[in-house]
C-alpha cells in the first residue's frame, strides 16, 4: 500500500468493528466510497463532512483499488433451469443448507 493510505486509512477494532475508517473520523472506506458512487462530488462531500480532504478521498480510492488489485475473477457458466431441482417440502426440513434447490451435477 502507498504511503498516501497508510498515513490516512485505520483498522481498528474499536472503530466500526475493524472496518477500514479516516483516521480521526468514523467515516468507513465503504461509505466514502458509496457517497462517490452514489454521485457525490468532493465538495459536496467536504461540505457535509468538513474533517476530511481530498487525500483523505484519495487514499479511500486508492484503498478501494489495493484491495481489488489481489482478487481474481472467474466467469461462472449460467446453469439451465433444467440442471436444479426444488425439494419437496419436507425434504427442505431435512436439508436446510440447499435452501429447497439441489444441483443435478
Amino acid at each position: 500500500m502507498d504511503t498516501l493510505v497508510q498515513d490516512r486509512i485505520v483498522l481498528d477494532p474499536a472503530i466500526l468493528a475493524g472496518k477500514p475508517v479516516i483516521r480521526g473520523t468514523r467515516l468507513s472506506v465503504e461509505f466514502v466510497i458509496g457517497l462517490l458512487a452514489d454521485g457525490w462530488t468532493e465538495q459536496e462531500i467536504f461540505g457535509n463532512y468538513p474533517g476530511i480532504s481530498a487525500d483523505d478521498i484519495r487514499a479511500c480510492l486508492a484503498y478501494a483499488r489495493d484491495m481489488l488489485k489481489g482478487l481474481s475473477f472467474v466467469q461462472l457458466k449460467r446453469r439451465s433451469a433444467s440442471m436444479t431441482r426444488t425439494l419437496p417440502k419436507d425434504d427442505v426440513h431435512k436439508r436446510p443448507e440447499t435452501h429447497g434447490i439441489v444441483s443435478d451435477m
